[in-house]
């Protein structure tokens, strides 16, 4: 046939411009997204697919969108400036995926944004809130989403290993006192 119809449990990935979603679904629903924030898009996706049973593929370009503009949201400066919103929305669809069974295939993918802001928290400029921002997300990742260090020391070994601190605060169970603990 023209389309095919998966149970929402077997999607293992995510794409704002591949999705459409029935109003009917979001108007039935508490639906919030947050607001006057960037990179909510991926906050959309989950909450579209936590309140669903099925998705429907079609073989169309719903939407399209270009890469590679210095001004769009996701280029590293953008990202590096916008850090505080990265973290909010991340913060935010953690539990939504990982307390919704039937979004257990979404993991991996979560897991490795989860991950890339991990790193994004290590490119922004070095100061005391943005290493209170980096110590407060490592902790809830080692204490409530472990799987996430997993999967960054599966695929990110080799920069763990070049920053100390990092390796150190994340992967280690009990680290002694260092310079930065004082920031």
């Amino acid at each position: 046939p023209y389309y095919s119809v998966f149970p929402v449990s077997t999607i293992n990935a995510y794409s704002m411009h591949a999705l459409t979603v029935k109003t009917e679904i979001i108007k039935s629903n508490e639906f919030h997204l947050l607001e006057r924030c960037f990179y909510t898009d991926v906050e959309f996706c989950v909450r579209c697919f936590s309140l669903s049973e099925s998705v429907l593929s079609l073989p169309i370009n719903v939407y399209q969108y270009r890469l590679g503009r210095d001004e769009q949201s996701v280029s590293i400066r953008s990202m590096m400036r916008r850090v505080q919103e990265h973290d909010k929305v991340v913060r935010e669809i953690l539990p939504i995926v990982y307390n919704e069974k039937k979004l257990d295939n979404l993991k991996v993918d979560i897991n490795g944004l989860a991950a890339r802001h991990l790193n994004l928290l290590l490119c922004v400029e070095p100061n005391e809130k943005h290493w209170k921002m980096f110590q407060d997300y490592a902790d809830l990742l080692k204490e409530e989403y472990p799987e996430v260090i997993k999967s960054l020391l599966r695929y990110q070994r080799p920069l763990l290993r070049c920053n100390k601190c990092l390796y150190c605060f994340v992967v280690k169970r009990k680290r002694k006192k260092n310079k930065f603990d004082q920031v």
